[in-house]
């Protein structure tokens, strides 16, 4: 409560003077910017570089669907009405957890056939058992 007490007390502080500075990034500046958060994007997965770069690559390319910020052109709306507005985020995030769910689904598939023959056998196995007893 304290902390987020002095920290909005911060930001109103300090607000005015970081609106000043927004506002003096130009077009160059702009780029540097985005370009330095892509590199920190693709520099935090220490492990997985290659991983970074294609979701970062896949990022870009699902930000540049709909009308440009600098031309009212229409880019890669490929001929559909639909996508000239550009990808919602929701959809993109629900699509993003499903494909990720159906990838660690695929990987487990040979995991659960395993356990599925397994009880098979068991069920097969205890029927003998208890058969003359029935």
């Amino acid at each position: 409560m304290i902390g987020g007490s002095i920290g909005a007390l911060l930001l109103m502080a300090f607000m005015p003077i970081a609106g000043e500075l927004a506002l003096l990034i130009r077009t160059p500046g702009k780029f540097s910017l985005v370009l330095f958060a892509l590199v920190v994007i693709i520099i935090v997965d220490k492990g997985a570089i290659a991983k970074g770069i294609v979701a970062t690559s896949l990022g870009i390319m699902l930000a540049t669907v709909g009308i440009d910020v600098l031309q009212p052109i229409p880019r890669f709306e490929f001929g559909t009405e639909l996508l000239v507005e550009g990808i919602g985020l929701m959809p993109v995030v629900i699509g993003a957890f499903a494909v990720s769910e159906l990838l660690v689904q695929a990987q487990n598939w040979n995991l659960s056939l395993e356990y599925f023959e397994a009880g098979e056998r068991l069920k097969n196995s205890s029927a003998r058992f208890y058969s003359p007893l029935v």
